[in-house]
């Protein structure tokens, strides 16, 4: 039985092909000839049959920095389908819950000749390196199956060489036989849950509370309150402009930007005529808000490739209007992100509030624009 997850495309067509058989499974896939493959399971990650591994030089596309593509399979109990939809929810839940490891998390659910498929894209962070990763969940008779590819992010776009073969990969799978030769289980959670020893989750935040219990003075103005584990650094300061940022002392803890800016030093007092000055500084609050809004936009849309703008809404800041923006895109280095900022003017004065939404960490970062305090 042939499922086809995603229609392959005419890259690497000059490509040669082996097929991988699973004699415990019946689980079948081709891979690249030239690719390299385990041989045995592992003990700690049984699901795991096999890793095919990109070579570390190939052609004049590579540079030396590896790919690779990981089959994992578990059988449910019975003759029924696995809940692919309910395993890809328990996986979404953790891989939410594990800021610190996975980022930019994307997750796109379908229904292919009848078989649920789910494919989740995210950044996995670890100490040296971070992975862009790109995984596949499919069901196939009684079996969940996953095809997971990760390839190093920190060379810009460089997953996109690698997309054809993906795509022939996960388009190839299929059983060959309906032997069952592994133990089945109802516990479909395991399933992609084991991280390489690089990538280990680190200690997570106690603030389960959202205790805000310490605070910072930006400006001998602007009072931020932030939970007590966590560190605030101020990141710049001049006489326009100041940056703080605020995060737990764990590893790779996403940070809470805060930036206050003056802005009558950015565009009023440049401007030489005195009666624009003037008309300027006549200017509501609200007028600012504005002003501000669309440059930062433009701003992104410059800095950013693959822009897109996904919340444009009102929102309050200590009781004040305010402006929240949600954005992602990819940075000029090729890393995907996925953003959160809050723009409020007081006294034209702009204070910007950055954060990265869709964590557990997210209704920290929620509480402690609830709890500011402005001048």
């Amino acid at each position: 039985m042939l499922l086809l997850v995603i229609t392959t495309t005419d890259a690497h067509a000059a490509v040669q092909w082996n097929r991988f058989e699973d004699p415990l499974t019946g689980i079948s896939v081709r891979y690249p000839s030239y690719w390299a493959k385990t041989s045995l399971r592992s003990e700690r990650d049984p699901d795991l049959v096999t890793t095919f591994i990109a070579p570390t030089a190939y052609d004049r596309f590579m540079y030396g920095e590896p790919a690779t593509v990981e089959l994992r399979v578990i059988r449910t109990q019975g003759s029924t389908k696995p809940n692919i939809k309910g395993l890809a929810d328990t996986l979404e839940g953790m891989y939410l819950d594990l800021p610190e490891v996975y980022r930019v998390l994307t997750r796109e659910d379908k229904e292919v000749r009848g078989h649920q498929v789910t494919e989740f894209t995210y950044t996995l962070l670890g100490d040296d390196e971070n992975r862009y990763v790109r995984e596949v969940w499919q069901s196939i008779d009684n079996m969940a199956v996953s095809l997971r590819f990760s390839t190093f992010a920190q060379f810009g776009s460089r997953e996109e060489f690698y997309t054809g073969i993906f795509e022939e990969m996960a388009g190839s799978l299929l059983r060959i036989h309906q032997l069952d030769y592994i133990p089945a289980t109802d516990d479909l959670a395991s399933m992609g849950s084991f991280l390489p020893e690089w990538a280990e989750p680190r200690e997570r935040s106690n603030s389960s509370a959202h205790e805000l219990r310490r605070s910072y003075v930006m400006n001998k103005e602007l009072t931020v309150h932030y939970p007590e584990a966590w560190e605030a650094e101020m990141l710049y300061e001049d006489r326009i402009s100041s940056v703080a940022s605020f995060s737990s002392t764990r590893r790779n803890a996403l940070p809470f930007t805060v930036t206050v800016t003056d802005l009558y030093s950015v565009f009023i007092g440049n401007a030489e005529e005195y009666t624009v000055r003037k008309v300027l500084s006549e200017k509501s609050d609200d007028f600012w808000l504005e002003t501000v809004k669309e440059a930062e936009i433009a701003r992104l849309e410059a800095s950013l490739s693959a822009f897109e703008l996904v919340k444009n809404v009102e929102t309050r800041v200590d009781g004040k209007r305010a402006l929240l923006l949600e954005y992602r895109g990819r940075t000029a280095a090729g890393e995907k992100i996925v953003e959160r900022e809050v723009l409020m003017v007081e006294k034209r004065v702009l204070y910007s509030f950055v954060f990265v939404p869709g964590t557990t960490t997210t209704r920290i970062f929620e509480k402690m624009i609830e709890e500011v305090e402005l001048p």
